[in-house]
């Protein structure tokens, strides 16, 4: 069992200290559309659960995926600010809500997306309304399932 103090301890890095790839040079970024998604851990103050969401399969992009809340950033957004947008659009959690952790390495996908992702804390008990044009399933798994000791 891993608690939230722990979790902050073991895999995020030092508030105010993102990662070297945050974004890619600017020369580099042109040709890359720059997205960010939130990770949202759920902490039920015992135990730690990370929550997904299922994307609708009507969607042009990504049908029926399973994902975190995320999409592209808008004009002079930072990534931290565009995960948190996103969350509040896809489920319906505040940014008041989540306490922001940290920013874990960028991932550079095939179709020319450059995401960012962010750690957020969200406590149990929080209301999640999923917009149904975008999101057909929101769900739960235990964070430990995804650890190894």
């Amino acid at each position: 069992m891993m608690l939230a103090a722990q979790f902050k301890n073991r895999f995020l890095l030092q508030p105010g200290l993102p990662p070297q790839s945050e974004l890619l040079p600017i020369e580099q970024a042109t040709h890359v559309k720059q997205s960010a998604v939130l990770v949202p851990i759920i902490d039920y103050g015992d135990r730690l659960s990370v929550l997904f969401t299922q994307r609708c399969w009507h969607l042009t992009h990504h049908p029926g995926q399973i994902s975190f809340p995320g999409g592209k950033l808008e004009h002079a957004e930072t990534p931290a600010a565009a995960a948190l947008r996103e969350t509040e659009e896809e489920i319906g959690v505040t940014a008041n809500r989540i306490q922001l952790l940290g920013q874990l390495g960028s991932h550079h996908t095939l179709t020319g997306f450059q995401i960012s992702p962010w750690v957020g804390l969200l406590p149990a008990g929080t209301p999640i309304i999923a917009d149904p044009a975008e999101v057909s399933a929101v769900f739960e798994v235990p964070l430990t399932f995804f650890l190894t000791h």
